[in-house]
Protein backbone atom coordinates (compact mmCIF):
# COMPACT_ATOMS: atom_id res chain seq x y z
CA UNK A 1 0.00 0.00 0.00
CA UNK A 2 0.90 3.72 -0.92
CA UNK A 3 2.10 6.08 1.52
CA UNK A 4 1.72 9.62 1.74
CA UNK A 5 3.73 11.91 3.95
CA UNK A 6 1.83 15.77 5.73
CA UNK A 7 3.81 18.46 6.60
CA UNK A 8 2.67 21.10 9.29
CA UNK A 9 4.73 24.26 8.85
CA UNK A 10 4.02 26.21 12.20
CA UNK A 11 5.94 29.40 13.43
CA UNK A 12 8.30 27.65 15.35
CA UNK A 13 8.33 24.01 14.72
CA UNK A 14 7.77 21.61 11.80
CA UNK A 15 5.48 18.40 11.73
CA UNK A 16 5.64 15.66 9.62
CA UNK A 17 3.51 12.69 9.68
CA UNK A 18 3.75 9.26 7.10
CA UNK A 19 0.37 7.81 6.92
CA UNK A 20 -1.02 4.67 5.10
CA UNK A 21 -4.57 4.55 3.49
CA UNK A 22 -6.01 1.06 4.16
CA UNK A 23 -8.49 -1.32 2.41
CA UNK A 24 -11.45 -0.32 4.63
CA UNK A 25 -10.82 3.21 4.62
CA UNK A 26 -8.94 4.55 8.33
CA UNK A 27 -4.98 5.79 8.12
CA UNK A 28 -1.77 4.17 9.84
CA UNK A 29 0.35 6.37 10.87
CA UNK A 30 3.79 5.20 10.62
CA UNK A 31 6.01 7.48 11.34
CA UNK A 32 5.20 11.23 13.19
CA UNK A 33 7.77 13.83 14.03
CA UNK A 34 7.48 17.29 15.81
CA UNK A 35 11.18 19.38 15.01
CA UNK A 36 12.23 23.38 16.36
CA UNK A 37 12.71 25.14 12.71
CA UNK A 38 16.29 25.94 12.66
CA UNK A 39 17.25 29.68 12.17
CA UNK A 40 18.47 30.81 8.67
CA UNK A 41 22.33 30.80 8.58
CA UNK A 42 23.49 34.42 8.29
CA UNK A 43 24.70 35.80 5.06
CA UNK A 44 28.36 36.02 4.57
CA UNK A 45 28.57 39.41 3.23
CA UNK A 46 26.28 42.39 2.94
CA UNK A 47 25.48 42.04 -0.68
CA UNK A 48 24.12 38.62 0.21
CA UNK A 49 20.58 38.49 -0.16
CA UNK A 50 19.09 36.30 2.61
CA UNK A 51 17.10 33.20 1.88
CA UNK A 52 13.54 33.26 3.41
CA UNK A 53 13.03 29.39 3.21
CA UNK A 54 16.47 28.98 4.21
CA UNK A 55 15.63 27.69 7.85
CA UNK A 56 12.37 25.63 5.87
CA UNK A 57 15.65 23.84 4.04
CA UNK A 58 17.43 23.47 6.27
CA UNK A 59 15.29 21.57 8.98
CA UNK A 60 13.52 19.23 5.95
CA UNK A 61 16.68 18.38 5.47
CA UNK A 62 17.85 17.36 8.79
CA UNK A 63 14.84 15.54 8.66
CA UNK A 64 14.88 13.67 6.12
CA UNK A 65 18.25 12.36 5.62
Amino acid sequence: MKTFLAIDFGSGSLKLAEFEARVDGTLLLHRYFLVPMEGPPEPEGEDEEQDPFAGVNLTLTKVLD
